[in-house]
C-alpha cells in the first residue's frame, strides 16, 4: 500500500484515498494499521516516510482522529516538518504532512491547550516552508519541488490556523522583504 500510494499519479491517489476512506468509515481497517503507519512514518527515511504520512492522511479523510490529537500532531511536526526534513529538503514528506494537516479541524485560540500549542509551532514551520526559507534557490529542481510543498503548506495554514490571513500576511511581508530588500 505504501509503494502504491507513494508511486501513484494524482488521479490514482484520489481513487486510493476514496477506497481507504470508505474502508475506514466501515471500520474495516483496524486501528493497529494506523499505529503501524505512525511507527513507519517516525522511523523510515524519505519516500517511505512520505508515503506512510500520505496513507494516514487518506484515512483521516474519514476519521480525523487518526491525526488530530496533540501527541500525533507533535509526531507529525517532528517527522513531517522537523529538522531532518528541512536539512534534506524532503519536499515529498512536507507535502504529505501538509496534506494530512488539511484533514483536521482549525485550532481554537487557547494557549492552555497542548493541541493549540503544537498547531502554533506547526504553523510557524509551514510559514517557513511557504516563505522559501528552506529552498535552495540556486537549484532549479529544488525550487520546482519546493513550489508544490509551499502550495500545500499554504493550504494547511488556511485549514489549521485560527487567523490564517495574519499568517499569510506575514509570509507576504517576509517574501517582499527578501525580494525587494
Amino acid at each position: 500500500l505504501l509503494f502504491l500510494a507513494g508511486q501513484a499519479t494524482v488521479s490514482e491517489k484520489a481513487s486510493i484515498e476514496e477506497a481507504i476512506a470508505r474502508l475506514v468509515k466501515e471500520n474495516r481497517i483496524p486501528s493497529e494499521v494506523f499505529m503501524l503507519l505512525w511507527s513507519i512514518a517516525s522511523g523510515a527515511p524519505g519516500e517511505t516516510r512520505a508515503a506512510a504520512i500520505l496513507v494516514l492522511s487518506m484515512g483521516a479523510t474519514a476519521d480525523p482522529t487518526i491525526i488530530d490529537s496533540a501527541t500525533r500532531l507533535r509526531l507529525l511536526l517532528d517527522v513531517g516538518l522537523g529538522d531532518a526534513v528541512e536539512e534534506n529538503r524532503d519536499w515529498t514528506t512536507i507535502r504529505s504532512a501538509a496534506a494530512a494537516l488539511q484533514r483536521i479541524q482549525r485550532a481554537k485560540h487557547d494557549p492552555s491547550s497542548a493541541r493549540y500549542l503544537v498547531l502554533e509551532h506547526i504553523t510557524e514551520r509551514l510559514c517557513s516552508v511557504a516563505q522559501g526559507d528552506w529552498c535552495n534557490d540556486a537549484n532549479t529542481q529544488d525550487t520546482c519541488a519546493w513550489f508544490s510543498a509551499a502550495e500545500q503548506s499554504i493550504d494547511a495554514i488556511f485549514a489549521i490556523c485560527p487567523w490564517p490571513e495574519r499568517a499569510a500576511a506575514d509570509i507576504i511581508r517576509v517574501m517582499e522583504s527578501t525580494t525587494f530588500g
